[in-house]
């Protein structure tokens, strides 16, 4: 499956359920390829991962001057990249957002799902004023 979304706004969507992996305004999952161009992701809310967008099992995402700002997620507040996902972020601001845990605008990990290597490409962007009650930054690779 494809995405292609050029100058959408993404405003105050929540997942609340927290068995639900995550992905408040946006989840790409099992291979989906994502294009972001000129997109605003403001307000975005999770019980777990990612309250803007997570991509998980394979996806692939490129965004570019995009707006991350004022999400909330559990863990990773803004941005996931999991299980073998590729991401390329390039001229994007990540601004005001929130994790209880782990990372506050961008996270990108090998999970438990697939055990696969994740990536990501960041070009000319900025990370401003995101915080963690109890993690480890702006960007968290693992």
């Amino acid at each position: 499956s494809t995405l292609r979304a050029l100058r959408c706004d993404f405003v105050g969507n929540w997942t609340a359920d927290p068995n639900f992996n995550g992905g408040g305004g946006l989840l790409g999952s099992s291979g989906t390829a994502i294009e972001l161009r000129e997109c605003r992701f403001f307000g975005n809310r999770t019980a777990r991962v990612a309250g803007a967008v997570w991509v998980t099992l394979g996806a692939s995402i490129a965004a570019t001057r995009c707006r991350f700002e004022e999400n909330y997620g559990h863990d990773a507040a803004c941005f996931g990249v999991a299980n073998g996902s590729r991401a390329h972020l390039s001229s994007c601001l990540f601004a005001r957002n929130r994790a209880d845990i782990f990372s506050s605008a961008l996270e990108v990990w090998n999970g438990p799902a697939t055990g696969a290597p994740s990536s990501a490409r960041v070009e000319n962007c900025t990370f401003a004023d995101n915080e963690t009650t109890a993690g480890y930054g702006a960007i968290v690779v693992s």
